[in-house]
């Protein structure tokens, strides 16, 4: 900032503020940093990368696309700016161009991780991917990019010690007002203190609010942001951790090439990343019986499978979270549907699911809210969606994100029933809105990406009503849900109880049930599962 004071026109401090400002996630800023870049320098590829970036991760969709391709037209070969021009497709929902965009990225550029991994990303997107076809995706990258770094022989497994703690390590960049944090938070705020000794390593250098309270939390929080890989795993390895839990998987800041590395014996992925890592050195999957069910899920994953009971997810509430209100169909109005999910999982197949279940439901209409909706191109192109699909666009609200959390959830009160996204399922949106009294219509598929809605609905009792087999179940099941108004209303006015005495908040006991699958996999490994882990790396 001082050289940029010093002189404006200093490009390479220019670029190294806007790069700052973008790990900070603060893109305005990146952006007006790299657009005076390119007022000195044309021609710089760091700016145009950057100003691209910046444009799309702020939600400025059209203008970043608009700009990578104009950017393309001049270097046609340029990997980063394909992957930007696909990532900004992807979150408007354009699977099928993203992936054809981030597939050419990579092709350019086939031995780079984060192409590889949009790409990857990609596979939980697309309908009718099969849970093998993205097992063998998962691992083809791990062949490519982590294989190199796994550690000829496995860590010794420390016995087990009555008498003294479990030191067990968390790995996330989410510890913010992130989805994820709020389905790891109990985690941190309820393990048995006398039984275990807990580190959280937090891969960001994003704080905000939720960050300083967190960071209260733990026995340990290490600030791991400024740490590579190879300095996290120095930490890592000098702070004695026996298990090593990965919170993010292969998601935007996940650390998936630290954990290729082994820098505990026995190593863990859950909650934030829907599906296998593909990395042998992760042993095992946290999960539960509905998302993964016994005998039909253990090939498609690389991890061995660990359910957890009664279910793998515990949801806790943001503090200013508004009540309940009355339902909103009863006003004599028609009903509205709702989807806050991110917006990239709702590709084609889900919105000609929205628009079959709008028409079956003729007095209807359809509330969706994201950050992209700031962006009026995208607005508009995405009602042009709506219209070839045969729905009046009138019908369909689009709403921007907005920081005030509560808010943002008073949302839901103009909501009556929520519909999920396929095939990859909404899961901290879903319990936001059944907290909020909206009942979430979802559709089971068979991979672990596509029943998370199914596992969340079973613990609240809603599967009946809400969990659809079929694509006109799930039509079938929005509409019978709208008929019965009163029925709906009853349930509006009980589904916030309900939450709070299933299982997705029950903080200490989703807690315990974390404990004893960790101790047990303890116990497991060093009565001979050293010997496992030598043939799990060697193959």
């Amino acid at each position: 900032m001082r050289a940029v004071a010093k002189n404006p026109r200093d490009v390479e401090a220019l670029c190294a503020l806007g790069r700052v400002c973008a790990a900070r996630l603060e893109h305005r800023s990146a952006e007006l940093l790299f657009r005076q870049v390119l007022q000195v320098s044309p021609e710089s590829i760091e700016a145009q990368h950057g100003l691209a970036s910046a444009l799309s991760n702020s939600g400025q969709l059209g203008a970043a696309m608009a700009f990578a391709q104009a950017c393309l037209e001049k270097n046609p070969d340029d990997p980063a700016l394909w992957t930007i021009l696909g990532t900004a497709k992807r979150d408007e929902g354009l699977i099928e161009e993203a992936t054809v965009d981030l597939e050419r990225a990579a092709k350019l550029a086939p031995g780079n991780i984060r192409i590889g991994q949009r790409l990857l990303f990609q596979s939980l997107l697309t309908p009718g991917r099969s849970p093998t076809a993205i097992r063998q995706e998962h691992e083809a990258w791990a062949e490519r990019h982590a294989r190199h770094l796994y550690p000829s022989e496995p860590l010794p497994i420390v016995p087990v010690d009555p008498n003294q703690r479990l030191r067990i390590g968390y790995v996330s960049p989410d510890w913010s007002r992130h989805a994820m944090g709020q389905l790891s938070e109990c985690l941190l705020r309820h393990h048995d203190r006398k039984r275990f000794e807990v580190f959280c390593y937090y891969c960001s250098r994003h704080h905000d609010s939720r960050t300083q309270i967190l960071a209260q939390v733990p026995e340990h929080w290490v600030e791991a942001g400024d740490m590579d890989d190879a300095m996290l795993e120095a930490r890592i390895r000098r702070d004695r951790i026996q298990i090593l839990i990965d919170l993010a998987g292969h998601t935007p800041g996940g650390r998936p090439l630290l954990f290729a590395r082994r820098p505990a014996p026995i190593q863990v992925t859950f909650l934030g990343y829907p599906a296998t890592t593909g990395i042998t050195t992760i042993g095992y999957r946290f999960t539960d019986a509905i998302a993964d069910p016994a005998g039909l899920s253990e090939d498609h994953c690389s991890e061995t499978l660990v359910r957890l009971a009664p279910s793998g997810w515990c949801f806790t509430p943001a503090e200013n979270t508004p009540p309940v209100n009355a339902l909103p169909a009863s006003r004599n109005t028609g009903v509205v549907f709702g989807c806050f999910n991110n917006f990239f999982k709702a590709g084609p197949f889900t919105l000609a699911l929205w628009a079959r279940t709008l028409e079956q439901v003729p007095d209807s209409r359809l509330l969706l809210k994201a950050r992209l909706f700031q962006d009026r191109s995208v607005r508009r192109r995405l009602l042009g969606r709506f219209a070839q699909l045969g729905v009046n666009p009138e019908r369909i609200e689009l709403r921007s994100w907005v920081s005030d959390q509560a808010l943002h959830l008073s949302a839901y009160h103009e909501v009556d029933v929520a519909l999920d996204t396929f095939p990859y399922h909404g899961t901290t949106t879903t319990c936001e809105a059944l907290h909020m009294g909206v009942p979430v219509v979802s559709l089971a598929g068979n991979a672990h990406v596509s029943r998370v809605g199914a596992s969340l609905l079973h613990s609240v009792g809603l599967a009946d009503f809400c969990l659809a087999g079929a694509p006109d179940d799930y039509v079938a099941k929005a509409a019978e849900l709208c008929r019965d108004r009163a029925r709906l209303a009853v349930l509006r006015s009980e589904l916030r109880g309900r939450m709070e005495n299933s299982p997705l908040m029950d903080g200490p006991g989703y807690t315990q049930s974390v404990e004893r699958a960790l101790t047990n996999l303890s116990v497991a490994e060093a009565n001979g599962g050293r010997r496992s882990c030598a043939e799990r790396l060697r193959s």
